[in-house]
């Protein structure tokens, strides 16, 4: 199976201003090509969860890099 990438980065918690969000959306999309890259505000609401779900299931994407929170911040949410 080919792998169908998926980019999703939170712009909340004040990532979004200690990081340049459109810069990463820019190398996951033209150097990584991943076919899908999104950001959303809070990332680790369920609205946030529920999007990445729903592109996994509806886009076919089959590979997940969350640019969010610490993993032992958010790891039984993602």
């Amino acid at each position: 199976m080919d792998k169908k990438l998926g980019v999703y980065l939170c712009s909340g918690c004040s990532i979004g201003d200690s990081l340049e969000i459109e810069a990463l959306e820019k190398i996951a999309t033209e150097e990584y090509k991943a076919p899908l890259c999104k950001k959303h505000s809070f990332l680790c609401s369920k609205e946030g969860v529920d999007l990445i779900k729903d592109d996994i299931n509806k886009e076919g994407i089959n590979t997940v890099i969350i640019g969010a929170c610490s993993p032992r911040v958010n790891y039984d949410i993602f």
